[in-house]
């Protein structure tokens, strides 16, 4: 029987596309992007995400630093749409970062997935994410209280899928692996991470696309956990 749950946060239990979507559609209209040439809000955020995607990829790989993705990805997305502007790209990323983790939408289920685990397995969060930035999310959304505690990268130095980080949390956890679970969206950072650290994983696609996919478990829904566990 399982003793502890290791989450992912982003897009496991924080829902980084629609909170994503609100903080871009508040930074295109307070900075009058429109009026520098980007013509609607769709086109400036479908950028950013495909920019976005590819900037995280270099930072995983350890191609980038932590400051040059976050005002690289608005620069980036500048460029593509054709506005050659640093000073604004730096400026939004420090909007962004000071917006973003007090949006508060959460993925289905996820709240009273967690507060039924909670009473049952002890609980962490392992994630890519900056420290600062996690920590003001799980806060704002009222979901800290049930993490024994946050596990970033970058207080860790090693990035999932990196087993270094596993087998951190395990010591933190003082639990072995065959008593924890992963739970996460991600299947090279999270499941092949947690496979390679001996910790059986939940893979969690709210599409059900599983096909390729070799995982200890695979759901849709995290209102499934509180029936498998």
């Amino acid at each position: 029987m399982y003793k502890a749950i290791f989450f992912d946060l982003d897009r496991t239990l924080w829902d980084m596309e629609r909170n994503n979507f609100e903080t871009l559609h508040d930074l295109y209209f307070f900075h009058h992007l429109e009026q520098k040439g980007i013509s609607n809000v769709a086109l400036f955020v479908n950028t950013y995400n495909h920019v976005n995607h590819a900037a995280w990829e270099l930072y995983r790989e350890d191609k980038i630093d932590t400051d040059s993705l976050r005002w690289r990805r608005f620069n980036d997305t500048f460029l593509v749409l054709g506005l050659n502007n640093i000073d604004l790209a730096k400026k939004m990323s420090d909007d962004y970062i000071r917006i973003n983790p007090i949006k508060t939408h959460l993925i289905p289920h996820a709240l009273d997935s967690i507060d039924y685990l909670f009473k049952k397995y002890a609980l962490y969060i392992i994630t890519n994410g900056f420290e600062e930035v996690q920590r003001v999310k799980i806060n704002n959304c009222g979901i800290n209280l049930y993490f024994k505690k946050l596990i970033t990268s970058e207080t860790v130095g090693y990035k999932k899928p990196d087993v270094r980080i596993f087998q951190y949390a395990l010591k933190e956890s003082g639990f072995e692996a065959a008593d924890c679970l992963m739970v996460g969206d991600e299947y090279e950072t999270d499941i092949a991470g947690a496979k390679n650290a001996g910790i059986d994983q939940i893979y969690f696609n709210p599409e059900a696309h599983f096909k390729g996919i070799e995982a200890t478990y695979k759901i849709s829904s995290l209102k499934t956990l509180q029936d498998m566990l």
